[in-house]
Formats: structure tokens, C-alpha cells, sequence
């Protein structure tokens, strides 16, 4: 039986050039640093930047909810607007709420997680490429 893990210091040339450690940047930072430092996405695609409450709003709109809530108005026998009200606390439910504190302190803790239980995590990025652009449609 063959083993398929390898040790990183034998590793050859060609597998330092085909993978990618994800932690190396990591290590050369502190940990409090990275769970600090600023994140200003880009819109997608050059979307309109919208609070919650007007994404949520933008939602419950939308012409195929719409249309999907009449289905199950009809299927259940129930009103169209206690299906709307039973979506409408879904969505409230499922929604941002912006506690970056929280996401900021598991970030940090991921991070020394990460840190403390692997030397290094090595990523095929060739590979990676490939099964996105064959796999995930824009």
C-alpha cells in the first residue's frame, strides 16, 4: 500500500512550485494584526452597496418570491400574507447583522487554531483554479 502524504522537507521542486502554503502569510503576521486589519470589499459586479433592512426589503420584492409564496399559499391553504410573514422572519433570521466584534475574535482565534495544530496547510492552486472555473459558474 502507498502513502500519499509527504513529508514537507522532502518534498521536490516541482511540488514547492505546484502547492502553496496558506498559513506562510500568516505566520509572518501577528494573529491580532490580521483579525484587525481592514476589509473593504468590492460591490459585485457593480452592485448598489444596501443596509440590511433595505436587502431584506429588496427580497421579499423580488418577483420569484413572490411567485414562490402564492405556491405554497395555495398548496397549504394558508393566506398569502402569513406565508409572507413566516418568509419575512426566515430571512430576518438568516440576515446580516454586523457583529464584527465577534466575527473579529474568531478570526483571531481561528487563526491561532490554525497556527498551534498545523505546521502548514499546502493548497494545489492549480487544481483549485481548474474546479472553479469548471465547477462554479459566474
Amino acid at each position: 500500500m502507498t502513502s500519499t502524504y509527504k513529508d514537507s522537507a522532502t518534498a521536490s521542486l516541482k511540488d514547492e512550485e505546484e502547492f502553496t502554503d496558506i498559513l506562510e502569510e500568516r505566520r509572518r503576521t501577528t494573529d491580532l494584526g490580521y483579525a484587525l486589519r481592514t476589509f473593504n470589499p468590492q460591490p459585485y459586479k457593480g452592485a448598489p452597496t444596501l443596509s440590511t433592512s433595505d436587502l431584506n426589503k429588496a427580497v421579499l420584492e423580488s418577483q420569484y418570491l413572490c411567485y414562490i409564496i402564492k405556491e405554497i399559499a395555495m398548496e397549504t391553504g394558508s393566506s398569502v400574507e402569513k406565508v409572507k410573514e413566516d418568509a419575512s422572519r426566515i430571512l430576518k433570521e438568516m440576515s446580516h447583522n454586523l457583529q464584527l466584534g465577534f466575527i473579529r475574535l474568531m478570526g483571531y482565534t481561528l487563526n491561532k487554531v490554525f497556527k498551534r495544530l498545523y505546521r502548514s496547510i499546502y493548497v494545489n492552486m492549480e487544481g483549485l483554479n481548474m474546479f472553479v472555473s469548471t465547477y462554479i459558474v459566474e
